[in-house]
C-alpha cells in the first residue's frame, strides 16, 4: 500500500513538472531566471541529477557514504553536477529526467515493502529510511515546480 502510494506521487510529481513547461521552448527555459544563478532549464538539469543522487545513496555501500559525507558540500556539488548537465539539449534533458525516474520507480519496486524502513546514510539528512527518501525525491521536486512556475509567470508578465 505505502509503495503503490510513493510510486503514485513520484509519478504525479513528474506528470506536473512536464505540463508546467509545456509549450515552452529551449531557449525560453534557458533564458527564465529562478534565481541569481539558475534558469528554469537549470532547475529541470538539477532535478534529474539530484534524483540521480539520491538512488545512488540507496544503493552505494555504507562506507562508500561515509565517505562521500564527509568531505560534501551541498551548495558546491549542486552548482557542479547542474552545470554539468548544461550542455544537453532539452530533448536530452527531458530524456534524462525520464531515464531517472524510471530507475527510481524500478528501484522502489526493487526495494519492497519491507525495504522501505531499511536505513542509508544520507550526506546531507544523516540516517533516513529509504521510504522517506523515496517521498524526499517527490517533495524536492513539488517545492522546484513553485520555482518554475513563479519564474515563467514573472517572465510572462514582463
Amino acid at each position: 500500500m505505502f509503495l503503490e502510494k510513493t510510486r503514485r506521487k513520484l509519478e504525479e510529481t513528474r506528470a506536473e513538472t512536464l505540463a508546467l513547461i509545456e509549450g515552452y521552448d529551449e531557449a525560453t527555459l534557458r533564458a527564465t531566471p529562478v534565481n541569481e544563478e539558475w534558469s528554469v532549464f537549470d532547475v529541470l538539469a538539477h532535478l534529474a541529477h539530484s534524483e540521480a543522487d539520491h538512488l545512488r545513496t540507496m544503493t552505494a555501500s555504507p562506507e562508500e557514504l561515509a565517505a562521500f559525507a564527509a568531505t560534501f558540500d551541498l551548495d558546491e556539488w549542486n552548482r557542479e553536477q547542474t552545470g554539468a548537465l548544461r550542455s544537453l539539449s532539452l530533448e536530452d534533458l527531458l530524456a534524462r529526467l525520464a531515464e531517472v525516474r524510471e530507475q527510481t520507480l524500478n528501484t522502489l519496486a526493487e526495494v519492497g515493502e519491507v525495504g522501505m524502513v531499511e536505513t542509508v546514510l544520507h550526506p546531507v539528512f544523516g540516517e533516513i529510511e529509504r521510504g522517506k527518501l523515496f517521498r524526499v525525491i517527490a517533495m524536492h521536486e513539488r517545492m522546484h515546480q513553485q520555482d518554475i512556475r513563479k519564474a515563467l509567470q514573472e517572465s510572462a508578465r514582463a
